[in-house]
């Protein structure tokens, strides 16, 4: 056999007595050129590391320096990565129970298990997590992955609440609950239940299947956020823009997502200095901005957005969305006045809506009060705030919590 580019001649029949991967291949009826039987035709494993298949080796053909393993750990690892590509029951066994006798970090546990398919591990890693007092470190959080570790920070705050209230019962000497003998580790007892549940379909995913073992090396991947993309401003002028009567007035032509907008220039020319100092350049004989044929063309804004803006320089009744929209394009385009206006209208919005405004339009007031009362209140997050947040935020939120 060739590992990168190392030749390894190994008995035959120790592959086929182990892994039924080998015994399959081997069974087929081959021509004489049959590779793996010289030096010149040796069978090529691509894909494995050359240091996993020695320690492999060592426990499928143990002698006395089998013994005397260095980095235990790291050896039964490779042991068990290549017994699970391969179908090697025994091997994999062994791997496994030597492995339980070796300290392994919990999110260490948990990798190994979504890689190589041990289901036990799975549960065992993350109750050792909701445990863990401390917040969770970097490492943790790069081997766990933001949504997993937004979980576990849920599920640690119910387990620890339950506990204090059963402290706190305790203390009291209201043992009615609890029976004759109370303590908060009860509180502790169906975790294992609950984080089973609440990781179900990692948990199926981490069965060992020897029929079905061509993804076993995959860790779990979660699904990318999904991405908007705008037409571009030919597409819009293709098909014919649209009037949007309420705002098609004289002075200056806008062209937000498909749809023209004429306002009047003096506002934009007087409150922003983004719009004054472009309307002071020349202006060419065909300027854009001056008819419908050649609008300005807003590529970024999104109409409701711009929509919002036009509601606040025309005044009427409006909605805490529609004041966000208008902090963002006064943001934008440096309207002061009516930037000071919107985080006022918004102030009394939900924290979350907070956090988010106050992180993206640079607004220190918003987001110092909406962190405060997520992490002061007695509720979690809920999933409609977690989507709003986003995962790390969420999680410096539960760590400060």
């Amino acid at each position: 056999m060739s590992v990168e580019a190392t030749l390894f001649k190994v008995p035959r029949y120790k592959l086929e007595e182990n892994s039924s991967v080998f015994k399959d291949m081997f069974a087929i009826a081959q021509a004489d050129t049959q590779e793996g039987y010289d030096d010149d035709k040796p069978i090529r494993l691509d894909s494995v590391e050359r240091i996993d298949f020695q320690r492999f080796l060592t426990a499928l053909i143990p002698d006395r320096s089998s013994e005397l393993i260095k980095d235990v750990r790291d050896h039964w690892v490779s042991v068990l990565k290549l017994s699970t590509l391969w179908d090697c029951f025994s091997l994999r066994k062994q791997a496994i129970k030597n492995l339980d006798a070796v300290p392994i970090e919990p999110e260490d546990k948990v990798a190994l298990a979504r890689a190589y398919r041990v289901q036990r591990w799975v549960i065992e890693g993350y109750s050792t997590l909701v445990r863990q007092e401390l917040p969770f470190t970097v490492a943790q959080k790069v081997k766990l992955g933001a949504e997993t570790i937004i979980r576990l920070y849920e599920r640690r705050e119910e387990t620890f609440r339950a506990a204090g209230k059963a402290m706190q019962l305790q203390l009291e000497g209201n043992f009615s609950h609890y029976g004759s003998s109370p303590t908060p580790n009860r509180e502790f007892s169906n975790l294992d239940k609950d984080l089973l549940e609440m990781f179900q379909e990692e948990y199926k995913d981490a069965r060992y299947n020897g029929d079905d073992l061509q993804d076993a090396s995959e860790p779990l991947k979660f699904l990318p956020s999904s991405r908007v993309t705008r037409g571009s401003l030919t597409d819009a002028m293709t098909h014919g823009p649209s009037i949007n009567h309420p705002f098609y007035v004289e002075t200056v032509t806008f062209l937000v997502e498909n749809e023209l907008f004429k306002v009047p220039r003096f506002y934009f020319e007087n409150e922003s200095s983004v719009f004054h100092d472009m309307f002071q350049m020349p202006s060419p004989k065909d300027q854009e901005g001056t008819s419908d044929e050649l609008p300005i063309v807003l590529e970024s804004i999104k109409k409701v957005d711009f929509i919002a803006l036009l509601t606040v320089m025309f005044p009427e009744r409006m909605r805490a969305k529609e004041w966000a929209s208008v902090l963002k394009l006064s943001t934008l385009w440096e309207f002061e006045t009516l930037r000071r206006q919107a985080i006022k209208e918004v102030s009394d919005s939900d924290p979350a809506v907070k956090v988010v405004l106050g992180r993206d339009y640079h607004v220190k007031t918003l987001l110092e009060a909406g962190y405060r009362a997520l992490i002061s209140r007695d509720a979690g997050l809920s999933n409609e705030e977690k989507d709003q947040l986003g995962d790390k935020t969420s999680i410096k939120i539960y760590e400060a919590r």
